[in-house]
C-alpha cells in the first residue's frame, strides 16, 4: 500500500478526489481516507502542518499498516527565479532551514533525508512526457512561512543551493528514512518567496497548487 501525505485539507481533498472504493478509517485515532488509484491500493492522510505532526503521522502509521512507500504532496514556497507558480518541485535531498548547530549542518549526513532514487527519476520521467515544468533539487524544511522580509536572505546565505521550501517534507523524509521505507516529495510552487506579497499569493493560488500535486502524484502512481 503507497501512503500519501498531505499537511492541508485543500492537498488532501485533491488527492482524495480523485480515488475509487474510498473507505474511511481511523488509525490510532488518525483519521485516513483507504481507497484505489489507478489499481493501487493507497492510503491518504492528512498530517496537519508543521514537522512536528507531519513525523508524529508519518511513524505512526508506517508501524501500523504495511507501507511499501510514501508520498509527501502538496504545496511549496519557490526560492529561485526561473520559476514560476505552478511549477513542480521533485526533492533530491531535504533538510531543515530552521535547524542550526552550526559547522556546515546543511551537508551533514545526520539531517538530510534523501528521496528513493528510482522513485524520483520515475516521477521526472512522468513529468517530462507530460511537458511540465519542474525543478529538482534541495527542498528545505522548517516551522515558519517564509516571505521576502523575514528569512529568505538567511535560508538563501546558509543553504544556497535550495530550490523551495516548506513546512513538512523533511520530518516526513527523515522517519521514512529511518525505516527504511522509500519515499518522494513532490510539490507544486502555490507562491515565491522572493516576490512581495507571497503570503497573499499562498492564499490565492494553493487550490491550484494542491490540484497540480495531487494530479501528478495520480498519475505518477499509474506509472509505478
Amino acid at each position: 500500500m503507497i501512503l500519501i501525505i498531505g499537511a492541508m485539507n485543500e492537498e488532501v481533498q485533491a488527492m482524495t478526489s480523485r480515488m475509487f472504493q474510498v473507505q474511511e478509517r481511523i488509525i490510532r485515532g488518525i483519521e485516513c481516507v483507504q481507497g484505489v488509484i489507478h489499481g493501487r491500493s493507497v492510503l491518504v492522510v492528512l498530517s496537519g502542518i508543521g514537522k512536528v505532526n507531519a513525523a508524529y503521522t508519518a511513524a505512526t502509521l508506517l508501524a501500523s499498516e504495511p507501507i511499501e512507500s510514501v508520498l509527501n504532496i502538496g504545496s511549496a514556497g519557490g526560492l529561485n527565479q526561473n520559476q514560476q507558480i505552478g511549477d513542480l518541485i521533485v526533492a533530491t535531498r531535504c533538510v531543515m532551514h530552521d535547524f542550526d548547530i552550526q559547522n556546515g549542518y546543511g551537508s551533514d549526513p545526520r539531517f538530510i533525508a534523501e528521496p528513493s532514487l528510482d522513485l524520483q527519476a520515475k516521477a521526472v520521467q512522468v513529468m517530462h512526457s507530460q511537458h511540465l515544468r519542474v525543478h529538482q533539487g534541495l527542498l528545505v524544511s522548517g516551522d515558519q512561512f517564509i516571505t521576502n522580509e523575514d528569512r529568505f536572505q538567511v535560508i538563501k546565505e546558509r543553504l544556497p543551493e535550495a530550490i523551495a521550501v516548506d513546512m513538512e517534507s523533511y520530518a516526513i523524509g527523515a522517519v521514512c528514512q529511518r525505516a527504511f521505507i522509500p519515499f518522494l516529495i513532490v510539490r507544486a510552487l502555490s507562491d515565491l518567496a522572493f516576490t512581495t506579497g507571497n503570503a497573499v499569493a499562498f492564499d490565492v493560488y494553493l487550490k491550484q497548487a494542491s490540484e497540480q500535486s495531487a494530479q501528478f502524484c495520480a498519475c505518477l502512481i499509474s506509472e509505478l
